[in-house]
């Protein structure tokens, strides 16, 4: 299959998964507040107290009902869905605000861990520079297709900074792979603790499986007999020998080719390793990742208070296992944004003890707008060029024969 096809294909695949998640939660939600009669019929619920609530039936007539004439839901109360409307207007403002806040810090981790990635390629970024890198990566994978749309875009920023091109691009992937080990890790552990749901239960264990993967993948990469087979497989450029007889053209394109593959593959597997041998970075880039998690995780709890979800202290660990496997779901690239897998994963895990789909809907939007609230900055970097190196710099940092 052509690689135009292929991406066409696979495009196709995210979209119609993604509509038919959105469609699976939707089907549930309305604008106004709707109450089911003891006989099943459903009504608009035009206000509700504590004794009654005022209906409206499809004629147009409006009779108070007494709540004890309502169906009743399997926790025992009394079979009310507010819509959307409602949970706009009842939400608490101020902790709306509070989690913007709460949020501030994260993507400044995400420069710091950037930072020190590089850092261990001995690519000499600074701070700023880390920081606007991120903040236009942050913002274009809002814009550009898919949750990591904008690494790509971000990667040829990193380029402009140095003549290691590859080294660079390595290290926007293995950035990726740190943070979402450090993701599993932290959510794993959640699970473990507080994960009382049987089915995060389930979730961890796949989650758990997954991180041996990575575990096996991960000595895989370090065995040295692994790393001489592949170096067989792809070897180095060869410099023709006098006198032998010349090699027909296509041929040569090819020898030519899987000689410059098998030096950029040399080229990964060195910034790999060297990444690998910089213990205390990776350590510490898996920390600060645990660390963002955390505080984006809260800024979340912050918003299910305001949107008078049932939140407590007790909850709090709970939610964090909640949160944290949306969060992961949320990295699969089957969805943009993972729009519609996230709320299905919310409806699943959250509807019921008075959730409701509503709230679960205002809650993901909210989410991410938090995120793209905090990624606006990334627009001044990228209209701006301020994602280019000083002028001063780029004689030293470019070198136009490098790879």
């Amino acid at each position: 299959m052509a690689p135009k096809t292929r991406k066409l294909v696979f495009n196709v695949v995210r979209t119609v998964v993604c509509v038919a998640a959105l469609w699976w939660v939707l089907r549930s939600v309305t604008w106004y507040d709707r109450a089911t009669l003891a006989d099943g019929t459903t009504v608009r619920a035009v206000s509700v107290d504590a004794q009654k609530v005022q209906v409206e039936r499809e004629d147009g007539t409006r009779q108070a009902v007494p709540l004890e004439q309502l169906a009743r839901l399997s926790d025992g109360s009394p079979a009310i869905q507010y819509g959307l409307a409602s949970v706009l207007r009842d939400s608490y403002k101020g902790p709306l605000l509070l989690c913007v806040l709460i949020f501030a810090p994260v993507p400044f981790l995400q420069s710091l861990r950037f930072l020190m990635m590089y850092r261990a390629q001995d690519i000499r970024l600074s701070y700023w520079e880390c920081t606007k890198l991120c903040f236009a990566g942050n913002f274009l994978n809002f814009v550009a297709v898919g949750s990591t749309g904008g690494d790509v875009i971000k990667a040829y920023y990193v380029c402009l900074h140095t003549s290691r091109r590859t080294e660079a691009v390595t290290t926007i992937f293995l950035d990726r792979l740190v943070g979402l080990i450090g993701l599993l890790a932290l959510v794993g552990l959640i699970i473990l603790f507080f994960g009382n749901d049987r089915r995060l239960q389930a979730f961890g264990a796949v989650i758990g499986l997954f991180l041996l993967g990575v575990v096996v993948f991960s000595s895989i990469l370090v065995s040295e007999k692994a790393r001489l087979l592949a170096r067989r497989l792809l070897p180095l450029p060869r410099t023709s020998r006098n006198g032998t007889a010349p090699e027909p053209e296509g041929r040569r394109i090819l020898a030519r080719g899987w000689s410059w593959f098998g030096q950029q593959f040399r080229r990964v597997d060195e910034t790999t390793q060297r990444l690998i041998r910089h213990k205390p970075m990776v350590l510490g880039s898996v920390f600060v990742t645990v660390v963002l998690q955390l505080i984006a995780m809260s800024a979340w709890q912050a918003i299910v208070y305001a949107l008078r979800m049932p939140w407590s202290l007790s909850q709090a660990g709970d939610y964090y296992a909640y949160l944290g496997g949306a969060n992961v779901v949320a990295c699969v690239p089957i969805t943009f944004q993972g729009i519609g897998t996230v709320e299905a994963y919310y409806k699943e895990f959250l509807t019921g003890d008075g959730v409701t789909v509503s709230q679960i809907l205002c809650f993901a939007m909210a989410t991410r707008l938090l995120q793209l609230v905090w990624s606006l900055p990334g627009v001044l970097v990228t209209m701006t060029g301020a994602y280019r190196p000083r002028a001063e710099d780029v004689a030293a940092a470019l070198d136009p024969d490098a790879p």
